[in-house]
């Protein structure tokens, strides 16, 4: 990675990086990230991947990032331009909606047990 403004969402910087994905990226979500960034080198395609980072303030929070590759007059990728977009709102409401789902479904069963008389289906 070259370069990244990182909007006050993650860490910015001028400086290239090798180990940039240990720095940004938590372990868990390393793998399939890298998986993403090979298929788009070997198809010579569009990158794109969700992954939970390491956020300005040391949090975790979510990614979603896009990147194309630009290509030399020999065809070859010299570079990639891309964005990165913070998701972490919107997980963390997905996550709570879920959350909120199966507590209500728990609290269905729980009804219907009851109304039924079969408090075994609780």
């Amino acid at each position: 990675m070259r370069e990244v403004d990182g909007r006050g969402v993650i860490a910015s910087t001028l400086e290239p990086s090798k180990n940039w994905m240990d720095f940004y990226v938590a372990p868990e979500d390393q793998p399939p990230l890298q998986a993403a960034i090979d298929r788009a080198i070997a198809t010579r395609g569009v990158f794109e991947a969700i992954a939970k980072v390491r956020r300005l303030d040391g949090s975790t929070g979510w990614v979603h990032s896009r990147a194309v590759p630009m290509f030399d007059t020999n065809g070859e990728i010299y570079e990639w331009l891309g964005t990165a977009r913070d998701l972490t709102d919107r997980r963390e409401m997905e996550e709570k909606l879920a959350r909120l789902t199966a507590e209500s479904e728990s609290q269905r069963r729980f009804f219907e047990a009851m109304i039924s008389g079969t408090p075994d289906l609780i």
